[in-house]
């Protein structure tokens, strides 16, 4: 810390307008999250620094304390907030004071117009799967496989703990998932009424505390792989719009994938989903040795299937097949291992 005075020095002149200098830093009392700091000027002002301790999730500390900065400001009997720094190539910067709008630039990919999923739709007619169905299948098992190899070496065993146990509460706790879709289902919902909500939450309790501290199965994740972020280019398939979950249980990118089949398969009564699903499950477990995959699944699944079937997407679904659908993902989180009906 005391490397970065005269840097903070510099970011406390530049935010603040006048001269600053600091000349002492006292470490103080933090938190189970954060280290707390007492920074003095050469005036005499003080100055409270929180540094986050956890390393493994720098974009999620970030986000937290942005929270926390606009909170303060925003409260009318606070101490106003002066910024979130971040370390960048040995500097210190300071976010911008206000945020209006966010964006996030990437390269663009010369894709094919049509993603998977509306590839997929187009099957419901079709008597049996063919060649370039399994071909395409298999190819995006092993895109997921080559998505979840990706080295994650830096991490210790205890750091790989906590990674893969946030993964699993995240399933549960992320913003505008669970809780968001559960609450789309009210008291009158023919499918999924509200007096049924208490027993759902507590299956999916139940099977994530099966799986915690399985910190041997931590992968790099996409967080949101299913078909429309699934688009041909020159060379095969290729994954966009990564987000949500960055490492933890591959069953909850496994999952996402197989929720659009076991929809399907409902929707449409053709085998022809069920066979793909399995095309795609195999070729998963042989490529990537995860020969309990179908266990860990069925966790996930419960999140994925209440996605399927909300109101807020789909008000109009026809309430016998999606009373179908379902009443397999209230199965699947009773039971041991997937299942499609």
């Amino acid at each position: 810390m005391n490397l970065l005075l005269e840097k903070f020095s510099i970011l406390l002149t530049e935010r603040l307008g006048r001269k600053m200098v600091i000349v002492s830093v006292e470490k103080i009392q933090g938190g189970f999250e954060a280290e707390a700091f007492l920074l003095v000027s050469s005036s005499g002002e003080k100055f409270f620094v929180k540094k986050m301790l956890n390393g493994l999730f720098p974009e999620n500390n970030l986000h937290n304390l942005l929270v926390s900065h606009s909170m303060m400001n925003r409260s009318n009997v606070s101490n106003n907030s002066i910024g979130v720094a971040l370390v960048v190539n040995e500097e210190l910067i300071l976010t911008p004071d206000s945020l209006k709008e966010v964006y996030q630039i990437q390269h663009y990919e010369d894709l094919h117009s049509e993603n998977y999923f509306e590839k997929l739709k187009k099957y419901a007619d079709l008597g049996d799967i063919n060649e370039e169905i399994v071909s395409d299948t298999k190819e995006i098992a092993d895109l997921l496989v080559r998505i979840h190899s990706t080295k994650i070496e830096e991490f210790n065993q205890d750091e790989k703990k906590r990674l893969y146990n946030r993964s699993l509460e995240s399933v549960l706790a992320t913003p505008g998932m669970f809780f968001f879709f559960l609450n789309t289902f009210n008291a009158d919902n023919k499918i999924f009424p509200k007096t049924e909500h208490s027993e759902y939450v507590s299956l999916m309790v139940n099977k994530m505390n099966l799986y915690i501290n399985s910190e041997n199965r931590l992968r790099v994740l996409h967080g949101d792989f299913w078909g429309t972020n699934l688009h041909k280019k020159a060379g095969g398939w290729y994954a966009v719009d990564y987000s949500r979950f960055p490492f933890g249980e591959p069953a909850i990118d496994v999952a996402s994938f197989l929720a659009q089949y076991l929809w399907l398969y409902h929707e449409s009564g053709n085998e022809i989903y069920k066979k793909i699903g399995e095309v795609f499950l195999n070729e998963f477990e042989n490529i990537s040795g995860d020969k309990d995959i179908r266990k860990f699944i069925t966790f996930p699944l419960g999140l994925y299937g209440m996605i399927w079937i909300t109101p807020e997407f789909y008000p109009d679904l026809d309430k016998k097949i999606a009373s179908k659908f379902f009443g397999t993902i209230w199965k699947n989180l009773k039971s041991k291992e997937f299942c499609w009906e």
